[in-house]
């Protein structure tokens, strides 16, 4: 990987993460002759397509605290399950082991 395609694919998340000032940014999108992808705040010469990018506000506090409050019902939610699983392999393992006990008293019993 050549050194400006990871600058390239490094910068538009640290745009993103940049929030209000990437906000407050025009963001272009540029595609070289060479095929490579450019993120920049300014139109760059040369460039065989060029076009404006949408990037989003930052989330709200209130949605940051919905999503993390989704994250630990979801997280509650896989851990109730996990352990509902945990119950069903030992119940049948138990079962497993009555009939192989089973078995093995029938064969002694022949």
């Amino acid at each position: 990987m050549d050194v400006p395609r990871i600058g390239s694919t490094l910068l538009l998340p640290l745009l993103l993460v940049a929030g209000g000032w990437a906000a407050a940014q025009q963001v272009y999108k540029h595609v070289m002759p060479d095929g490579r992808v450019i993120y920049s705040d300014q139109p760059i010469k040369g460039a065989d397509k060029t076009k404006t990018v949408d990037v989003p506000p930052p989330p709200s506090e209130a949605e940051r605290a919905a999503a993390a409050q989704r994250a630990q019902q979801q997280n509650k939610a896989r851990d109730d399950l996990q352990e509902r699983l945990d119950q069903r392999r030992k119940t049948l393992d138990e079962a497993d082991a009555a009939v192989q006990a089973a078995r093995r008293d029938l064969a002694d019993a022949e």
